[in-house]
């Protein structure tokens, strides 16, 4: 067993926003849902600016568009709803979302595993966000203390600490 002066620190920090999850079916996937992304993208093109300035962008947001054959999902702050329309969506909410702070070395085995594994026991659904530097964990909003909670006495691997919004 690896003491906690070998273990590697996992630092999660809940993000401040509510968040939504839509999801549309390849039917309309080709429409609707590339017209949302579109008004998304402009969003974000206009949050960075045309210099391409990442402090633009609220630091405390994220966002995913994952597509697939059989559906499209997006990942949104709640608060923008209004602002980029979901016509003929599902949407699942509300979410709160935390971050693992990285950017992650691709040799590390296990991460998310212990964190799904540790909501698991908790009796906490997740849907988990992957990016190139990093991993998101979206729990159901009455669930996010539950969450936080079971990331804090859970891995034999990692050392987590747990940053939970005021």
């Amino acid at each position: 067993m690896m003491t906690d002066k070998t273990k590697q620190t996992l630092e999660l920090t809940q993000l401040p926003d509510l968040y939504k999850i839509a999801r549309w079916d390849a039917k309309t996937a080709g429409t609707v849902a590339g017209q949302v992304a579109g008004r998304l993208a402009q969003r974000i093109v206009e949050a960075l600016g045309t210099t391409g300035d990442s402090q633009r962008m609220d630091q405390q947001q994220m966002y995913s568009l994952s597509v697939t054959s059989t559906e499209v999902s997006l990942v949104f702050p709640a608060a923008l709803e209004a602002e980029i329309g979901l016509e003929e969506a599902s949407i699942e909410a509300p979410y709160t979302a935390f971050v693992v702070h990285g950017p992650l070395d691709f040799a590390l085995v296990g991460i998310l595993a212990v964190l799904t594994t540790a909501l698991a026991k908790a009796a906490v659904s997740v849907f988990a966000v992957s990016t190139f530097d990093t991993d998101y964990i979206l729990v159901k909003s009455d669930k996010a203390f539950v969450a936080a909670e079971a990331w804090k006495s859970v891995s034999d691997s990692f050392l987590i600490k747990v940053n939970v919004a005021q």
